[in-house]
């Protein structure tokens, strides 16, 4: 995936670019509570704490873990 590439790179509004498309695109096909897109949000949340963007990093966090818990099966 380019996005981690430019996120290396220190290509941040490009990464950035990339993940809110991604995001977009996820949730109108798989639907906003799909692990598909929880995991594109846990990539920008861990490009926002890259950038210092540490509250809204913590934010999309928190509803990501939410998302994952509830596909999570208990036996």
């Amino acid at each position: 995936m380019y996005v981690h590439t430019y996120m290396e790179q220190g290509r941040y509004d490009a990464a950035e670019h990339l993940l809110k498309e991604s995001a977009e695109a996820r949730r109108a096909q798989y639907g906003a509570d799909s692990p598909l897109t929880a995991k594109t949000d846990e990539s920008h949340a861990r490009l926002m704490r890259m950038q210092g963007r540490l509250p809204e990093a913590e934010a999309m966090l928190i509803s990501v873990l939410g998302r994952r818990q509830a596909h999570v099966r208990t036996y």
